[in-house]
């Protein structure tokens, strides 16, 4: 409700499964959003005014694609603001590629903290597609990292997990940044 009006709505692929579990599309229509799309490579070509993008910081490339949108539309003279909306936080690299395609001072950057989707009455899930070939693989810990600032927000609303326990080198270093986390505070 933050930005008023018709707008479309241009969301990361891995949101909206987790999304439609929260907010039906009569819900999006009731709070402006014309039309929803899944964010691609694609340009989207529509009249309307504003864009709104939904994009997991965790998958800096498709940064990039919002960028190419943008730079279309001006390319074709369309008047159009924009807003990204970072999940569940922004990060310097996602910043600095929409710097590096020269957009920042087109765009409206915010950030949504939802570390966890309801996927029943009783199990939630950070719906995080590729972290455990993220970490493997890659050694790109990163979403290691958001798991346990997830915990820490779980913990800040609950109270704090009295007992932890991990399994493997990925579940050592959650449990890790989760003490150290907890030092700071």
């Amino acid at each position: 409700d933050e930005i008023l009006g018709r707008k479309d709505l241009v969301m990361d692929r891995s949101i909206v499964g987790p999304l439609d579990l929260i907010v039906g599309a009569n819900d999006l229509r009731e709070h402006g959003v014309q039309s929803w799309h899944k964010l691609t490579d694609a340009v989207i070509r529509n009249e309307c005014t504003q864009m709104i993008f939904l994009v997991r910081c965790s998958n800096v490339d498709l940064v990039d694609w919002v960028a190419a949108q943008i730079l279309a539309d001006e390319a074709a003279s369309k008047d159009r603001s924009y807003v990204v909306v970072f999940l569940p936080r922004k990060t310097d690299q996602c910043l600095q590629r929409l710097s590096k395609a020269n957009v920042m001072a087109n765009v409206k950057i915010s950030e949504c903290a939802i570390h966890f989707f309801p996927s029943d009455k009783d199990l939630l899930s950070m719906e995080s597609p590729g972290v455990f070939a993220d970490y493997h693989i890659h050694g790109d810990v990163s979403g290691v990292f958001y798991a346990a600032q997830a915990i820490m927000f779980l913990q800040s609303k609950f109270g704090v997990i009295p007992s932890v326990h991990s399994i493997g080198a990925a579940g050592k270093i959650v449990v890790d940044v989760i003490l150290r986390l907890g030092k700071e505070e």
